[in-house]
């Protein structure tokens, strides 16, 4: 969610993911995918324009999203009823002052907290449902 070059879609693949679906709301950010994805030689990558309540999405094992604390608030809810039953969702992309907001919506959403990840200024968190 929130696909960016496609660097984890396709990281996906190649670590053996059966079926992977990007997108993002920026055409040129999924154009780029596009390209990505082709250039890797990746055939099990779907690319759409739009949002997680916009994109046809089966339940999903995990959800990575790395997008902004606001969209994040908004969308929880919509991450918790993509999931399967014990599905994970990893977020990130916001900074220490949001960990605690982003927690307690997600906790509210009904997901449980697995782990907090930091790197130098940003902060995710890995949620299950």
């Amino acid at each position: 969610v929130g696909c960016g070059t496609g660097i984890l879609s396709i990281l996906a693949e190649k670590l053996g993911a059966y079926k992977i679906i990007a997108f993002d709301i920026e055409e040129n950010t999924v154009l780029n995918t596009k390209e990505n994805i082709k250039n890797n030689n990746c055939s099990k990558i779907e690319i759409y324009t739009g949002t997680i309540e916009s994109v046809t999405l089966e339940e999903a094992d995990l959800l990575i999203v790395n997008i902004n604390r606001n969209v994040l608030i908004n969308e929880m809810q919509n991450y918790f009823n993509k999931l399967v039953n014990g599905g994970e969702l990893i977020i990130s992309g916001f900074l220490q002052q949001d960990v605690q907001i982003l927690k307690n919506i997600a906790t509210k959403c009904g997901f449980n907290l697995k782990e907090i990840l930091n790197l130098n200024d940003w902060y995710g968190l890995v949620l299950i449902k």
